[in-house]
């Protein structure tokens, strides 16, 4: 080992000791960082590559996709990292990974049959020719959805930081390469399945590898028990999770419906350059999150709940911190630097860039907050704010065409719908907490009875 490399080391382990959560958080964040890095490095040759209309057809596609991403493992893989027992959580993974190729079964044949409607839904018809892709995809996102939760319960975020990078590389790769080969957006879509199905097998291999014997002791009656002592993910946070999801794509869906596919596609660049790093980064810390207040949850009442707090606001002031200097330069320097560094045709985007900066410091922010709710098995308040944000963000754009705005204007109104939507979330992330608290000790400190179902035992796997 080399001396610098042994003073990497000493700070890492003087500053951030192994176990921490800032350490955790580094690394995942790291390898999530040096992903996202190889993406946006390349959008300036991928712009030149793919004309704004064929990123268009991306983003439908990848709307579609994500819409599906959330129901394909019917929301067990969530519940991966709760259970006690490793063979519990073991036959939650199978579980999850058996929900995945069933539902990839089940859309390829909705999509054979009613591809025609969904093209029209998403108002591109340019994306029916691709169509076959989406359960293919949907596989390999699907069943690295699953593995990740895993890797969650074990705290390989090692692992998990090493698949991310495998997977923008990968999708790097083949969409450079196919766009060197003019395939058109065929080249992206197809360079977005080749990353996602590399990030599952490279984690497959690391997950079995370093812990075969517990996967190897699954059986169908523990899945079935544990499809049924985790039915509220599925029946519950199912719903809302779709809705969750539909927020999400519904900019870029409705975008296209009443603006066109340019006007998507500069959307899209902008979600590329800013929102999707921003995003990434936020889930990287999500997941971390998610580990420590899982196991924190475990804790005696008395310790527990003071732990807890200091976690949830240490977490959303370090987002905060990091959120807000990089939306800032960006949303200076955006409109600036879109068009000499995309290409002219790219230069609207940078304007959208600055338009919605405050949202995607919200977004960031609330993302790990979130969940609080899956901890405390709070679905019901899951569902109540997906709710709430989805008529938030459709009713923005529809009144925006409807009263006849420009496309920026229309996404100022966008924009300005997903900060009061973030604030939503912030606020039902704490309340969840707060419920629990007062759950557990049989009181109502401060007056307020809502939320009496929220389950002691959450997170316990009892």
């Amino acid at each position: 080992m080399s001396k610098a490399a042994g003073r990497g080391r000493d700070f890492m382990q003087r500053w951030m000791p192994k176990g921490s959560f800032a350490r955790r958080v580094g690394v995942l964040a790291g390898g999530t960082v040096l992903s996202q890095a190889l993406l946006v490095l390349s959008s300036p040759l991928l712009t030149r590559l793919y004309a704004p209309d064929q990123f268009g057809v991306y983003a439908a596609f990848a709307a579609v996709l994500t819409v599906l991403l959330v129901v394909a493992s019917w929301l067990y893989e969530a519940a991966i990292p709760l259970p006690k027992e490793e063979g519990k959580a073991a036959d939650l993974l199978v579980l999850s990974l058996l929900a995945v190729a069933v539902t990839s079964g089940v859309s390829w044949m909705l999509l054979t049959v009613f591809g025609d409607a969904v093209v029209r839904a998403v108002g591109t018809p340019a994306l029916k020719p691709f169509l076959w892709l989406l359960p293919v995809t949907l596989f390999g996102a699907g069943c690295y959805q699953a593995l990740s939760y895993w890797a969650i319960r074990q705290q390989a975020f090692g692992t998990i930081a090493k698949t991310k990078l495998t997977q923008g590389a990968s999708t790097v790769g083949g969409q450079v390469g196919l766009g060197l080969l003019a395939f058109g957006p065929l080249g992206l879509l197809i360079g977005d399945m080749i990353g996602r199905f590399a990030g599952s097998l490279s984690l497959a291999r690391l997950v079995w590898r370093g812990e075969g014997a517990p996967l190897r002791q699954v059986s169908w009656r523990g899945m079935a028990e544990m499809a049924v002592r985790y039915r509220r993910f599925p029946l519950l946070s199912g719903g809302s999770s779709i809705l969750n999801s539909l927020v999400l794509q519904l900019p870029a869906l409705l975008l296209t419906a009443f603006y066109g596919v340019q006007v998507v596609g500069w959307y899209v660049l902008a979600q590329r350059v800013m929102g999707v790093p921003l995003q990434v980064i936020g889930s990287s810390m999500a997941q971390v999150y998610l580990a420590e207040a899982a196991e924190l949850v475990k804790l005696p009442a008395a310790e527990r709940e003071p732990k807890l707090r200091r976690l949830f606001w240490r977490t959303a002031k370090q987002m905060l911190m990091i959120g807000v200097p990089i939306a800032g330069a960006a949303a200076v320097l955006a409109p600036w630097c879109f068009g000499w560094i995309f290409g002219s045709e790219w230069r609207e985007a940078g304007v959208y860039v600055q338009v919605l900066a405050v949202m995607f410091v919200l977004q960031f922010v609330t993302f790990p907050l979130g969940g609080n709710l899956f901890v405390f098995e709070r679905q019901d308040l899951h569902l109540i704010r997906e709710v709430c944000r989805l008529l938030l963000m459709a009713g923005a754009i529809w009144l925006a065409w409807h009263l006849g705005y420009e496309p920026l204007p229309a996404i100022l109104v966008l924009s300005a719908a997903g900060v009061i939507g973030y604030l939503i979330h912030l606020w039902m992330s704490w309340r969840s907490m707060q419920y629990f608290f007062k759950r557990e000790i049989g009181g109502d400190r401060n007056g307020d009875d809502t939320g009496a179902d929220a389950r002691t035992d959450a997170g316990a796997g009892r």
